[in-house]
């Protein structure tokens, strides 16, 4: 989704570009490179959210015992305290993406 969203964002770029020279309108190119720069930036946002998420806060394997398993066999998953703050800020990172290509 990350990568979709840099490339919309700098598609519109483009055309922010081609209309803002409107009077003389004539074709703009986006380099490689510039595409390669924008969702670059996307993605390492992206990174460094979920790698201060696994920093700060890790998934920790908890047990409990269930009515529904045998006496001598415990559930086991994965659970943290902050888990909905990090989504959060996922979905506001993304969020951002989104209203920047509009």
């Amino acid at each position: 989704l990350t990568i979709m969203l840099s490339a919309i964002s700098v598609k519109n770029y483009r055309l922010y570009k081609l209309f803002k020279s409107s009077k003389k309108f004539f074709p703009t190119q986006i380099s490689n490179g510039e595409l390669l720069l924008a969702m670059t930036i996307g993605v390492l946002g992206m990174i460094v959210i979920l790698a201060a998420f696994q920093a700060t806060e890790p998934y920790e394997p908890q047990t409990e015992a269930s009515s529904e398993l045998e006496i001598d066999e415990l559930y086991l998953f994965c659970d943290t305290n902050q888990e909905g703050l990090f989504i959060g800020l996922l979905w506001g990172y993304l969020a951002f993406w989104l209203a920047a290509a509009t």
